[in-house]
């Protein structure tokens, strides 16, 4: 399976830097509960739009529509 960008980054702290790794540890298990969220919100919308016969936004222009409805 491929790594998550979060994985990736965990594991090039973590062989780079073991101090700045465990200092930063609960903001990375952070990060991958957000990944984890983003991921099962991204899911629903696409299927929400196979659903109703509509096309389904690339990952980025899904959230540029998110950030864009923000304002």
């Amino acid at each position: 399976m491929k790594q998550t960008a979060v994985e990736w980054l965990a594991e090039t702290l973590r062989f780079s830097s073991k101090d700045l790794y465990a200092e930063m540890y609960e903001h990375i298990e952070q990060a991958k509960e957000i990944e984890k969220y983003v991921a099962q919100q991204y899911a629903e919308f696409a299927i929400e739009c196979y659903r109703k016969e509509l096309p389904v936004l690339e990952f980025d222009g899904w959230i540029n529509h998110l950030n864009t409805n923000k304002k």
